[in-house]
C-alpha cells in the first residue's frame, strides 16, 4: 500500500527517463567540445618557438647627475621647543618643506 502512494503518477513519471536523455545528450556534447579544444590547443603549441631569439642592446641616454638636497636652517623657536614649533608639540622627522 505505501509502494501504491510513493509512486510517481503522471508528468512525474516522465521526468525521470527525459532527465536521463537529456544528462546523457550533454555529457556527449561535452565529450565532443573538448576533444576539439584538445586538437586546437595542439596546433596552437606548435606555432610557438621554443626559444626567444636574442634582443639587440638598447643603448639609453645617461642619466642626469643627482644634486644632494641643501639642507636649510629651521627658524629659531620662540617658545623654547626645539623644533621651532609655536603649540610645543614636536615633530618627529626632518622639515617637510623643500
Amino acid at each position: 500500500m505505501l509502494a501504491q502512494v510513493a509512486a510517481p503518477t503522471g508528468e512525474a513519471a516522465k521526468a525521470g527517463p527525459i532527465a536521463l536523455l537529456v544528462i546523457l545528450l550533454l555529457c556527449t556534447a561535452c565529450y565532443f567540445l573538448f576533444r576539439s579544444m584538445t586538437k586546437h590547443l595542439k596546433k596552437v603549441r606548435d606555432d610557438f618557438p621554443t626559444e626567444l631569439p636574442p634582443e639587440p642592446p638598447v643603448e639609453s641616454p645617461p642619466a642626469p647627475p643627482v644634486e644632494p638636497p641643501v639642507e636649510r636652517p629651521r627658524p629659531a623657536s620662540t617658545n623654547g621647543s626645539a623644533n621651532g614649533s609655536m603649540n610645543g608639540n614636536a615633530r618627529r622627522g626632518p622639515d617637510p618643506r623643500p
